[in-house]
């Protein structure tokens, strides 16, 4: 069984037209926070993961012991207009690395100057094509300022809950810079979409 990682860029003009669409590129992307919470969910009871602050955290099977004690892991289900987690996009140029934690300098939700208006995250069940198996993710990002935005780079956060507590942390699971730079023009929209696939 191999798994495999890509994304796909969807543009739109202000009246939801398409202007461009990518094939399918591969990603292979995943940052060690990935395989952190893949060790936690198979067996481990606390996990200490570097958030998106840079600090290290430890998230606790079963939430906290609060009102909330089932609370998320590893969710990226974000609501519109919240650029914590789920799909979020950047304008970092650096190299990508194992260790990345976040973004170089994303680009968070706001309806001013240099920032994008964050749409709500969907997900898809997981398709069995027969060859293959995929689970998709998709984001839209709407640009309402007076002048293009250039993105050099996308990933997925997760939030989590810290160890006996209500407080919520991000995480970056993957992080990508685009093969080509693209920019959204004014009242432009951009779709991406991550694709995780396992093929036999």
């Amino acid at each position: 069984m191999d798994t495999k990682l890509f994304y796909k860029i969807k543009k739109f003009d202000k009246n939801m037209d398409t202007v461009f669409e990518t094939k399918k590129i591969a990603a292979n992307s995943f940052v060690i926070q990935y395989l952190q919470f893949m060790r936690y969910f198979t067996g481990q009871l606390t996990a200490t993961i570097k958030n998106t602050a840079g600090n290290p955290t430890t998230i606790h099977y079963g939430g906290y012991s609060g009102s909330n004690p089932n609370g998320p892991k590893m969710d990226v289900a974000a609501a519109d207009n919240d650029s914590n987690y789920g799909i979020v996009v950047g304008s970092g140029t650096g190299t990508v690395t194992n260790q990345d934690y976040r973004l170089a300098n994303q680009i968070t939700h706001g309806l001013t100057t240099g920032l994008l208006d964050y749409g709500t995250q969907s997900s898809s069940t997981p398709i069995d094509h027969g060859t293959y198996i995929s689970y998709q993710l998709a984001r839209n990002f709407y640009n309402p300022t007076a002048n293009p935005i250039t993105l050099n780079e996308i990933g997925i956060y997760c939030r989590a809950n810290q160890q006996y507590a209500a407080t919520m942390y991000y995480y970056c699971l993957i992080h990508d810079l685009l093969v080509t730079p693209t920019i959204i023009g004014v009242d432009q929209t951009i779709a991406i979409s991550y694709f995780i696939e396992t093929q036999l």
